[in-house]
């Protein structure tokens, strides 16, 4: 097997509402208010199929946050590619791929602005440098688990499914993954345990 596949989400970066804005506004009492209004799938489902942008959201959330709470709402939303930072020991996962000449591809359901802005952060920067390439559902208007995304993956880049695994955090996206003839991994967060996964199968 010479062909990986990652999501992004929850596999390459630590997608977590909360976290990101307690590393803006730490202890605040309406934090996990702002988390779940924020980064609802209201607004990032649609974000996510490049329906609506970031500041499409903005103007919506003067209607929906406390007036006192909508410039730090705006605030955070300005910060979310900043604050969103690498899963532990993923780097080791695709360096230990690279340095074993195997193709690394990405397929995710995000929104453009992470592929246009993404990359002027370091952290993000020196994740996407492993990649040989990959697909986003933003410009598609397509999210996973519509088979039509993985098979745009496949013809993009001559990809047979059956000398490939995909990583992917969510089950519904596995499933779809297998149907389309992937090997799978549904990953838990441990990286770790990823790594020692791909090992023994590359034995």
């Amino acid at each position: 097997m010479n062909t990986f596949i990652f999501d992004i989400g929850n596999v390459l970066l630590d997608y977590s509402p909360i976290k990101m804005v307690r590393r803006v506004v730490h202890d605040h009492p309406d934090a996990e208010y702002l988390a779940d209004t924020l980064f609802s799938r209201y607004y990032w489902k649609r974000l996510d199929l490049d329906e609506i942008t970031i500041e499409d959201e903005k103007k919506d959330l003067k209607n929906v946050l406390p007036s006192h709470l909508y410039e730090l709402g705006c605030h955070i939303l300005d910060k979310w590619l900043e604050e969103i930072t690498p899963i532990e020991g993923i780097h080791e996962v695709l360096s230990f791929l690279k340095e074993k000449g195997c193709k690394l591809y990405y397929l995710s359901n995000i929104c453009s602005q992470f592929i246009l802005e993404g990359p002027k952060y370091d952290h993000i920067k020196s994740l996407l440098d492993y990649f040989d390439g990959g697909v986003i559902s933003g410009p598609l208007h397509l999210v996973k688990p519509d088979k039509e995304i993985y098979e745009h993956l496949f013809n993009k880049y001559n990809i047979d499914p059956q000398d490939a695994l995909y990583i992917d955090d969510n089950e519904n996206n596995i499933k779809a993954g297998k149907v389309v003839g992937l090997n799978t991994y549904l990953f838990d967060g441990d990286a770790y345990k990823l790594k020692d996964y791909i090992i023994n199968i590359m034995k």
